[in-house]
């Protein structure tokens, strides 16, 4: 699984820079799974270019850019998440990231 969805539901939860991103992933899959900050800002850079995301200014935090979902990338989320997954994986594969994500989205709605 590319880190791609993982971001998207991170967002839907509220904007984020890249850092935060970085630190709730790891902390959503309990520290099983290390991202190095570069393929974050990577990943970010081309869901913004794919229309999945958009920048929405810089923090006062050292200039630090928020991004947030767009409702292309709610979708393309909804989708994912509705999918059948492949079956056993190891811990920071698909079906983990699912299922953590829909938990914390679980006030929001998952339905495509």
């Amino acid at each position: 699984m590319s880190l791609k969805y993982g971001v998207l539901g991170l967002l839907a939860e509220e904007p984020l820079h890249g850092y935060e991103v970085k630190n709730r992933f790891e902390a959503l899959l309990g520290g099983t799974w290390e991202v190095n900050i570069g393929q974050v800002y990577t990943t970010l850079q081309r869901l913004e270019r794919d229309g999945l995301v958009r920048p929405i200014g810089r923090r006062g935090d050292r200039g630090k850019l928020l991004y947030e979902l767009s409702e292309p990338g709610r979708k393309a989320l909804d989708v994912w998440l509705a999918q059948p997954d492949r079956g056993p994986q190891r811990l920071h594969e698909e079906i983990y990231v699912k299922l953590l994500l829909a938990a914390r989205l679980a006030n929001g709605d998952l339905g495509p």
